[in-house]
């Protein structure tokens, strides 16, 4: 087993993995770029929400396959791979948006699974929830009537991915898909 180094203001969350049983399976510290602890095993959020005492200035991130926690000023960062979104279902359905929560159930219902879960997705969107398939819009909006917040967006910038998806104008939380072709 890899000893965890001290990462100033994570050492408590590297604590409580190492509790949990998840080992270290590198450390990269590549000065002047920010430490990153990188355990086996996808980090337990739960446990360490439940347990933690400090931590102002620390964020949870999770970013395509990599889920953690970083340091907002400093760019250090403990993280794992990212669980299974379809795990975490119930837990990702409380923390969407309750103006999205309908379409989150609706894309579930019709079997679409959520791929990836990026948070934050950028600068102005704290939560994204990414599924497999293209949304099923038709049916969304013949079942629901939308709130005036929740609006169809679309992205067809080549240097990004072509989704389209929801978008909840106060929260800024986001339930996207692939473009159908």
């Amino acid at each position: 087993m890899m000893k965890t180094p001290f990462v100033l203001g994570l050492k408590e969350i590297c604590d409580i993995e190492s509790q949990c049983g998840n080992e270290v399976a590198a450390i990269i510290d590549h000065s002047p770029l920010p430490k990153v602890v990188v355990f086996k095993d996808p980090i337990h959020r739960a446990a360490v929400e439940s347990a933690r005492h400090s931590g102002s200035g620390i964020r949870w991130f999770s970013v395509g396959g990599f889920a953690g926690y970083v340091i907002e000023a400093t760019g250090e960062s403990v993280q794992g791979p990212a669980a299974d979104p379809s795990i975490s279902a119930p837990v990702l359905r409380d923390r969407v948006d309750a103006k999205l929560r309908s379409i989150y159930d609706i894309e579930l219902s019709c079997g679409n699974s959520v791929v990836r879960v990026d948070e934050p997705a950028g600068d102005r969107c704290p939560l994204a929830i990414v599924f497999k398939q293209p949304l099923h819009k038709g049916r969304i909006e013949s079942l629901l009537v939308l709130p005036s917040a929740v609006k169809w967006w679309e992205s067809r910038d080549p240097h990004y991915e072509i989704q389209g998806g929801y978008i909840c104008e106060g929260s800024r939380h986001v339930i996207a898909g692939p473009l159908a072709s």
